[in-house]
């Protein structure tokens, strides 16, 4: 999270009779809350009544994952009250704009750039108030540290490849260890295919385990999770369990499915007391879908809990 979260994105479009005449324009670049923003507004042709359509684009411009979640309010300068409209939005790198629906007429746009009215100028605002962010750093394959190069190997993952040190999975990994080591075809090979993973979720892996630089968030959790039980990491298993123990992110029925489906013992148990009343734990229970599924570990622990808890009212 920045600590500069709240400011204003002041576009003022000078000449802008001239400018808005090609039914486009943009603003420069805003360099704020460590995002770069972009203004953009044009004239809907295919809108049956002349809409102006205007667009507030995000970037990181460090690349690699990242998201920021805002409220934004738009305004229009020297219209009647200042034209608004307040919008929440969450950009990422897959989502780096968004299209503010509100109606409003290009004429009107136009009409606001008469000498009278503001001496041939626009004036457009995006007051931002950053809700939370996260920057994730591109990881440098280039930069993995490789003990000796005779203990080097590709990992075929698609059809992209990464060079890492087997050495360095095979300390956090007993599957690795096997693979490399083992009585298995890919020992010895120089390329090894590693299948039913996602490659941008591997890389994230990789931060952990080899940069150390990487802290686990809610968005990165549950595909950690999935690759550290794949892949037998319990180093990486013991940071998922304390980012999922502490994080605000998932209620305790989404945490108590995630400890279910991980075997998560510890923090099953724990999430389980945390239910101030039997009434209560049923209550949510009955709210949630996913307890169909619970393995018969998990449904046991809830039973006991409930058992317990009535043999203890009933000695009241």
């Amino acid at each position: 999270m920045t600590d500069n979260s709240k400011f204003v994105l002041k576009w003022e479009i000078d000449n802008a009779a001239a400018t808005l005449a090609t039914g486009k324009a943009e603003s420069a670049v805003f360099n704020e809350g460590g995002f770069e923003w972009k203004a953009i507004v044009k004239r809907n042709d295919d809108h049956p009544m002349d809409q102006a359509d205007f667009f507030l684009a995000c970037n990181n411009q460090q690349g690699g994952r990242w998201r920021c979640e805002a409220n934004i309010e738009h305004v229009i300068q020297n219209t009647i009250e200042d034209w608004s409209h307040e919008v929440h939005v969450e950009f990422n790198e897959e989502k780096r704009s968004h299209e503010f629906w509100r109606y409003f007429p290009w004429s009107s746009l136009a009409d606001l750039t008469s000498e009278y009215n503001n001496n041939d100028k626009v004036v457009i605002e995006f007051r931002v108030n950053i809700i939370s962010s996260e920057r994730e750093p591109i990881l440098d394959l280039a930069k993995l540290p490789s003990p000796n190069e005779l203990g080097n190997v590709t990992l075929v993952i698609g059809e992209k490849k990464i060079q890492v040190s087997k050495e360095y999975l095979v300390i956090h990994s007993p599957f690795f260890a096997a693979m490399f080591y083992g009585k298995f075809s890919e020992k010895g090979k120089d390329e090894v295919e590693i299948k039913g993973v996602v490659y941008e979720d591997f890389l994230d892996l990789l931060h952990l385990i080899f940069v150390r630089t990487m802290e686990i968030t809610d968005r990165t959790l549950l595909h950690i999770l999935k690759l550290a039980d794949q892949f037998q990491m319990k180093s990486v298993m013991d940071l998922a369990l304390k980012h999922l123990s502490q994080t605000n992110g998932f209620d305790v029925t989404k945490k108590l499915f995630i400890a279910d489906q991980y075997r998560l013992e510890p923090l099953r148990n724990q999430l389980l007391q945390s239910f101030t009343s039997v009434t209560d734990l049923m209550r949510v229970l009955q709210l949630t879908p996913e307890c169909a599924h619970f393995s018969a570990e998990t449904k046991t622990a809830i039973y006991d809990r409930i058992l317990r808890s009535t043999s203890k009212l009933s000695k009241i």
